[in-house]
Protein backbone atom coordinates (compact mmCIF):
# COMPACT_ATOMS: atom_id res chain seq x y z
CA UNK A 1 0.00 0.00 0.00
CA UNK A 2 1.29 3.77 -0.89
CA UNK A 3 1.10 6.42 1.27
CA UNK A 4 -1.68 8.63 -0.28
CA UNK A 5 -3.52 6.32 0.31
CA UNK A 6 -3.77 6.34 4.23
CA UNK A 7 -2.66 10.35 4.02
CA UNK A 8 -5.85 10.88 2.65
CA UNK A 9 -7.29 9.37 5.73
CA UNK A 10 -5.86 11.92 8.20
CA UNK A 11 -3.30 9.33 9.64
CA UNK A 12 -0.29 10.86 10.56
CA UNK A 13 3.26 10.30 9.20
CA UNK A 14 4.71 8.07 11.66
CA UNK A 15 1.53 5.48 11.76
CA UNK A 16 1.67 5.93 7.67
CA UNK A 17 5.33 4.47 8.24
CA UNK A 18 4.84 1.65 9.77
CA UNK A 19 1.95 0.73 7.66
CA UNK A 20 3.34 1.43 4.01
CA UNK A 21 6.37 -1.13 3.69
CA UNK A 22 4.83 -3.54 2.11
CA UNK A 23 7.05 -5.96 0.08
CA UNK A 24 6.69 -8.18 -2.74
CA UNK A 25 9.80 -10.29 -3.04
CA UNK A 26 8.78 -11.96 -6.12
CA UNK A 27 8.59 -9.32 -8.95
CA UNK A 28 8.50 -10.55 -12.96
CA UNK A 29 9.33 -7.75 -15.28
CA UNK A 30 7.24 -8.20 -18.22
CA UNK A 31 6.79 -6.41 -21.52
CA UNK A 32 8.72 -4.50 -24.36
CA UNK A 33 7.58 -0.67 -23.60
CA UNK A 34 6.70 1.20 -20.14
CA UNK A 35 2.64 0.51 -21.42
CA UNK A 36 3.00 -2.81 -21.42
CA UNK A 37 5.91 -3.20 -18.59
CA UNK A 38 4.79 -5.01 -14.85
CA UNK A 39 3.72 -1.95 -13.08
CA UNK A 40 5.24 -2.28 -9.32
CA UNK A 41 2.91 -1.54 -6.62
CA UNK A 42 4.81 -2.38 -3.29
CA UNK A 43 6.93 -0.38 -1.22
CA UNK A 44 10.06 -3.10 -1.65
CA UNK A 45 10.00 -4.36 -4.54
CA UNK A 46 12.65 -7.49 -5.56
CA UNK A 47 12.49 -8.56 -9.49
CA UNK A 48 13.28 -12.18 -9.60
CA UNK A 49 12.64 -12.93 -13.13
CA UNK A 50 13.78 -9.77 -16.07
CA UNK A 51 14.02 -11.69 -19.61
CA UNK A 52 16.21 -9.17 -22.21
CA UNK A 53 14.13 -6.34 -23.06
CA UNK A 54 11.39 -6.71 -20.34
CA UNK A 55 10.66 -4.23 -17.57
CA UNK A 56 9.15 -2.84 -14.53
CA UNK A 57 7.39 0.59 -13.95
CA UNK A 58 6.82 2.32 -10.70
CA UNK A 59 3.78 3.78 -9.87
CA UNK A 60 2.44 6.66 -10.40
CA UNK A 61 3.70 8.35 -6.65
CA UNK A 62 2.16 10.95 -4.52
CA UNK A 63 4.37 13.08 -2.26
CA UNK A 64 5.61 11.09 0.70
CA UNK A 65 5.76 8.03 -1.38
CA UNK A 66 8.83 5.87 -1.74
CA UNK A 67 9.56 2.88 -3.66
CA UNK A 68 12.46 1.13 -3.75
CA UNK A 69 13.32 -1.93 -6.51
CA UNK A 70 16.27 -4.87 -6.25
CA UNK A 71 17.00 -5.96 -9.47
CA UNK A 72 17.88 -9.79 -8.54
CA UNK A 73 16.78 -11.29 -12.32
CA UNK A 74 19.48 -9.18 -14.17
CA UNK A 75 20.13 -9.92 -17.34
CA UNK A 76 23.29 -9.79 -19.30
Amino acid sequence: MLGYKLFASGLNTLSVAAIVLDVNAAVSAAGTNQATATTLTNTLNGVTTAAAGSGVVLYAASAGDCQIVYNGGRTR
